[in-house]
């Protein structure tokens, strides 16, 4: 996928000199380049066991033109994604499905490469995290159904320049789990009751994002 953005930018704001707000209209032009290739592997290991396996490499080059300055290249960012996922039904009432997805990005910039004063003040920038998530169904009976999931973030890319520039990145983790149930009083009225927790810790913040949250929801659906 290709993007060139030059011509947006331009009506944008005006690239004067004596203009309060040159930006964006001093990137006179921007050209995004997008390649993804991607494999996935579709096994059905048993008759009530599905697991799916895929593999993303993703490359996008970004390239700037600043007013007065040459046509060239901004940053680099390169993905590689693998992803799998299990759904396993042991009884035709009981589902219980995984997935887990681990990323490993970076991206580099030639400000990197700078040497002399400007040398380690800008890193290459990593985007690294996991995911994961477990969910069930389950059916009560004819009218009710019980759902259970869980799920799981973790980034660890801080990276502490603040002795010589802006630090950046993130250290997150954060864990959710909901339990609800649903219940159809008639054909047309269904009642759902959830009650979910949350918890996340940020230590790029200092701990001054960390929260603990308990959420309780209820609706009442009627289907004309």
């Amino acid at each position: 996928r290709q993007s060139d953005f030059g011509a947006t930018l331009d009506n944008i704001a005006v690239n004067t000199p004596t203009s309060g707000n040159r930006y964006p209209a001093y990137i006179t032009n921007m050209d995004w380049e997008t390649n993804d290739l991607n494999v996935r592997l579709s096994w059905r290991a048993a008759s009530n066991l599905r697991l799916v396996t895929r593999y993303d490499f993703q490359g996008t080059t970004v390239r700037v033109q600043e007013a007065g300055l040459p046509f060239d290249e901004a940053s680099e960012r390169k993905s590689h994604i693998v992803a799998q996922t299990a759904t396993w039904n042991p009884v035709p009432r009981w589902y219980l499905q995984g997935s887990v997805n681990v990323v490993f990005e970076t991206m580099r910039t030639p400000a990197a490469k700078l040497t002399g004063n400007a040398a380690n003040l800008v890193s290459n920038s990593d985007a690294n995290y996991t995911n994961f998530s477990l969910n069930s169904g389950y059916a009560l009976d004819e009218k009710s159904d019980l759902y259970v999931d869980y799920s799981y973030y973790n980034a660890e890319n801080y990276i502490d320049t603040s002795a010589r520039s802006l630090a950046y990145g993130t250290h997150v983790t954060t864990q959710q789990a909901s339990v609800t149930l649903t219940r159809r009083l008639d054909p047309r009225t269904i009642v759902t009751l959830k009650y979910a927790y949350a918890d996340n810790d940020d230590a790029t913040q200092g701990g001054f994002a960390d929260y603990t949250a308990h959420m309780f929801y209820g609706k009442l659906q009627y289907r004309f």
